[in-house]
């Protein structure tokens, strides 16, 4: 399956309306730039395909992502359908959360493909689709070993990508990061609460 086909797969229903978002702060995006700069020899513009593990609201790296990377198609991925929190529509089930984040990301939408699935099952689908992401950026889990099982996956599946991600203050966060890069004698760059793994 294609970039393309998988866009027209996940498409926005006609029935989202957009709505005003909070973007990210501007402290965020000077700390996403320092990073890019430094771990890729390529343009913002060269990047085609960005995969976003933990999207929530599509408020914050999300938009981001669409302003930095003119080109780019951003695979969002969350479990945004979580208990007692669904409201029915015409032809499925889409939580408030969901709900929030395809209101949020309406204007953009033309550039996301939002998949309601856990982080595994969202790498071995696009695996499996011979989607290969040209930078991956972890928000998901922020909790010690799954966000160390979800870096051993990304690094197995995708060793060409570039990985980010956010959070680095948090204790478990950066203790999975710490304990993968040593695993593969990796560094990393850190920028505020933003990190990069330098392979």
């Amino acid at each position: 399956m294609t970039i393309e086909e998988l866009k027209l797969k996940y498409r926005y229903p006609e029935w989202v309306k957009h709505n005003d978002y909070f973007g990210p702060g501007p402290e965020h995006e000077e700390w996403f730039k320092k990073l890019f700069q430094i771990s890729q020899n390529k343009k913002p513009e060269d990047i085609k395909i960005v995969l976003e593990l933990g999207s929530f609201a599509g408020m914050g790296s999300t938009r981001l992502f669409s302003k930095f990377f003119s080109n780019a198609t951003i695979i969002c991925v969350d479990v945004w359908n979580w208990p007692n929190n669904n409201v029915i529509t015409l032809n499925h089930k889409v939580s408030d959360i969901m709900f929030s984040f395809l209101a949020n990301t309406y204007d953009i939408r033309d550039k996301i493909i939002p998949l309601n699935m856990k982080v595994s099952e969202s790498l071995e689908f696009l695996n499996s689709n011979k989607i290969i992401p040209d930078l991956v950026f972890h928000d998901a889990s922020h909790t010690y070993p799954e966000v160390l099982e979800d870096l051993e996956m990304i690094h197995k599946l995708f060793p060409s990508s570039a990985i980010f991600g956010h959070d680095f203050n948090f204790e478990e966060v950066k203790k999975s990061v710490l304990i993968f890069s040593e695993n593969h004698s990796f560094t990393i760059k850190e920028y505020g609460t933003m990190f990069y793994i330098c392979k």
